[in-house]
């Protein structure tokens, strides 16, 4: 749970951090949102905010200037059928993306308890409403990949090869925020893509 990039910039500020191992955990917090005056904030979605000086503000707003091709290009073009919306993070340290559910949405532990539960009985049809909300994509606009895809969106926004580096990202971070990729198979031919690329393999050889 501290490897999760949720809590990247949370462990690193000092603040005190309660991981929710056990399936009952989130229904406990959702039945008891507070205690000792301290609301809770699930960081597995929406809604997490840091104090900033005015000089941290200017900073990010010029980085959101900066980013705003990237941002744009993921949500109208690469991913636009996978997220609802493509923002900069303010909680990624070290990971270059990570995928953030709505506040009334399902973290990745939710969605994977309910839909258990939906498959053993086989009825609840709000499983699969709430199963297909799409989430929002943070990037880290520190890390070197998320730069260089800039760099390459801004030269030429129809390359295939930052297409799919794209989706690899979102891929990626889906795991990596909890959640289930609805088709390993596409996962795993995309990787084997971006390694022949990265080698020099030519897509067409065959084994």
């Amino acid at each position: 749970a501290e490897s999760s990039p949720f809590v990247e910039r949370l462990l690193k500020k000092g603040y005190e951090v309660i991981y929710l191992t056990e399936p009952v955990d989130e229904y406990c917090i959702q039945a008891l949102p507070e205690f000792d005056g301290k609301r809770f904030q699930n960081v597995a979605k929406e809604g997490v905010k840091f104090e900033e000086s005015d000089k941290s503000k200017e900073s990010r707003e010029a980085l959101e200037k900066e980013f705003e091709p990237l941002l744009n290009w993921m949500k109208d073009k690469a991913l636009k059928d996978k997220i609802e919306k493509a923002v900069l993070s303010q909680r990624l340290i070290q990971s270059p993306c990570a995928l953030v559910a709505s506040q009334y949405g399902w973290s990745g532990n939710m969605e994977r308890i309910m839909k258990a539960q939906a498959y053993q009985t086989g009825k609840d049809i709000s499983t699969k409403y709430y199963a297909s909300q799409k989430k929002t994509f943070e990037i880290n606009p520190r890390h070197p990949l998320i730069k260089d895809m800039l760099r390459r969106v801004k030269e030429n926004e129809d390359d295939k090869t930052v297409s799919d580096l794209a989706v690899v990202l979102f891929e990626t971070a889906t795991l990596r925020s909890g959640y289930m990729l609805p088709d390993t198979k596409e996962y795993g031919d995309r990787i084997e893509r971006m390694l022949r690329l990265s080698l020099n393999v030519d897509l067409d050889a065959k084994v």
